[in-house]
């Protein structure tokens, strides 16, 4: 067990700050990114701090690496940190809409109108988004050119891709050269939401 009530304030905000950059970025932050996001003076301060933290269990510091941190500690969720989880989503060809709504706890997505959905197939393999993957979408009837959004097609498929509003067509892309490109009609196509995260299991 971890007892955050051995840290003082200085030390729990750092390790705030790298439990969230971890889970934004998926690598652990270095000493001036700590100093720079959480407004300590220096980066012998920040050593400090994580010598503490190393010393309460928190954390791991590998000599000789740039990002040296190893993180120990995961913070949990509270009951209202959790974001529904409603059904599969196709990367590959677009599936029948599927309303299966469990919920999954999180912290960092859980107050911004978000969902998650399961992904079923490898058209997106090629930005690191796997079969089996869950992807956290928030809700948005609009995107951006180049955003990755679930897509609904004739409000009846939908579909995960790459979007591209291209005037007269709407284009829906893999990013798996295996996969076609889907051009179809803009009134066709419904965005659901756009992609904000990824989460892997690898148990």
């Amino acid at each position: 067990m971890f007892d955050l009530s051995v840290l003082t304030k200085a030390q729990r905000r750092t390790l705030d700050f790298i439990v969230t950059y971890v889970s934004s970025n998926h690598i652990a932050p270095t000493a001036q990114e700590i100093a720079e996001g959480t407004g300590i003076s220096s980066r012998g301060v920040v050593y400090r701090y994580l010598k503490a933290l190393q010393v309460a269990g928190f954390i791991d510091l590998n000599q000789g690496r740039h990002r040296n941190i190893v993180l120990r500690y995961r913070a949990q969720p509270s009951a209202s940190q959790h974001i529904s989880i409603l059904g599969r989503i196709a990367a590959g060809k677009p599936i029948e809409a599927i309303e299966d709504e469990r919920s999954w706890g999180v912290s960092e997505w859980s107050q911004g109108g978000c969902f998650a959905l399961r992904v079923a197939g490898d058209s997106m393999k090629e930005v690191g988004i796997l079969d089996g993957d869950l992807v956290v979408l928030r809700e948005s009837a609009t995107a951006e050119n180049g955003s990755i959004v679930v897509a609904l097609v004739d409000q009846n498929e939908a579909t995960l891709k790459r979007f591209y509003d291209c005037g007269a067509h709407v284009e829906l892309r893999a990013e798996n050269s295996q996969h076609k490109t889907m051009k179809l009609s803009s009134e066709r196509v419904n965005i659901q939401g756009v992609l904000v995260g990824v989460v892997r299991s690898f148990v």
